[in-house]
């Protein structure tokens, strides 16, 4: 099953995510959500709050962020 951020990542690799932001008002903080993800993947062992000492993102904005882009991906048409 596709996670948010497996969607999202397809969507950049193909060069889509940035007019989806631009053209039809697609959330512009999912790149930053993206590379605190990235991190996380990088640093399993780090606490939500340890991961905001490297990051430029509070405790809850990163557990925000990680929760989403960890989320089976819905496809609602």
């Amino acid at each position: 099953m596709k996670t948010n951020y497996d969607f999202l990542k397809e969507l950049k690799t193909q060069g889509q995510l940035k007019p989806l932001m631009l053209t039809y008002g697609l959330p512009t903080h999912y790149s930053s959500w993206m590379e605190y993800y990235e991190y996380h993947l990088q640093h399993p062992e780090l606490s939500y709050t340890e991961l905001s000492y490297y990051l430029p993102a509070t405790r809850s904005t990163i557990h925000r962020a990680i929760t989403f882009l960890e989320k089976a991906f819905e496809k609602n048409i």
